[in-house]
C-alpha cells in the first residue's frame, strides 16, 4: 500500500513525515488521513495543516477508520469530504456528515462523541477554513458571502425538528433541499438547478458511460 511505499522509499518514515521534511506540510488539505501516528497528528496539528475525513469512501474501500477524535483533541482542523466518484459514488455531502457521526460514536462505543454541531462545523466553516477562506464563507454573518441553503421544513423526515444541527447530522438528504443561495445568487429553486441545462447533462453523462464501458472493454 502506499504508506509501505512512501516508507520503502524514503527511509522508513511516513508520508507525513515526508511533507514535513520537505516544507509542504504547512496549511496543507489532507484527504483522508486514515493511517495516522501520533507524531503524525502533532506534526500536522504543528503545520496548522487541515484532515478531510471522507468516511464513505473509507467504508466503501475498508480503508480503516480515521483518526478523527485525537486530531480533534490535537487541535487540528477537520473538515469533510466525499472523495471522487469511484469511491464515492454519489459524492453526497449529507451522507458524509452522518457516516462521520456514526463511524466515530461505533469506534469510541461512545455515543456522545463528536456531537451534532461538531459535525455540522466540519461541514462547514472547517471547510473555509482549510482554504483560508473562513474570512469570506462558512458561516452566516455580516460582511460574509450569502452562501444559504434552504431545506424543506414540512419535509417528513425533518419533522419535528427539536434541534437543527442534530437535524442537519443525521436527518437531512438531499431531496430535503428546496434551494441553495452561493454568494446572493440563487443556483438552486424548488429543487431545480438554475445553472445547468438538467437533461443535457444527463445525455452527455450517458454518452461518456458508454465511451468508458467501451474502453475498457477493449482493454
Amino acid at each position: 500500500g502506499e504508506m509501505q511505499l512512501v516508507a520503502n522509499r524514503h527511509g522508513g518514515r511516513t508520508p507525513i513525515q515526508v511533507l514535513a521534511d520537505t516544507n509542504l506540510l504547512h496549511r496543507s488539505v489532507l484527504a483522508h488521513g486514515v493511517h495516522l501516528s501520533d507524531a503524525d497528528i502533532s506534526l500536522i496539528a504543528n503545520n496548522s495543516a487541515t484532515v478531510v475525513h471522507c468516511p464513505a469512501s473509507n467504508f466503501k474501500l475498508a480503508s480503516g477508520i480515521a483518526r478523527i477524535l485525537d486530531l480533534q483533541q490535537a487541535g487540528v482542523n477537520i473538515a469533510l469530504g466525499t472523495d471522487g466518484p469511484a469511491s464515492g459514488n454519489d459524492i453526497d455531502l449529507w451522507i458524509a456528515i452522518r457516516l462521520a457521526g456514526y463511524m466515530q460514536k461505533t469506534a469510541a462505543k461512545n455515543p456522545a462523541v463528536l456531537p451534532a454541531l461538531d459535525l455540522v462545523r466540519m461541514a462547514t466553516i472547517n471547510g473555509a477554513r482549510a482554504l483560508q477562506l473562513d474570512h469570506m464563507i462558512g458561516s452566516l454573518e455580516v460582511g460574509k458571502q450569502a452562501d444559504l441553503i434552504v431545506l424543506d421544513a414540512d419535509s417528513p423526515s425533518l419533522t419535528p425538528t427539536f434541534d437543527p444541527h442534530t437535524t442537519i447530522a443525521t436527518c437531512v438528504t438531499r431531496a430535503d433541499v428546496l434551494h441553495v443561495v452561493v454568494d446572493g445568487k440563487l443556483v438552486v429553486k424548488d429543487r431545480r438547478c438554475l445553472t445547468i441545462n438538467h437533461q443535457a447533462a444527463i445525455t452527455a453523462v450517458k454518452a461518456l458511460g458508454k465511451q468508458v464501458l467501451a474502453s475498457v472493454n477493449n482493454n
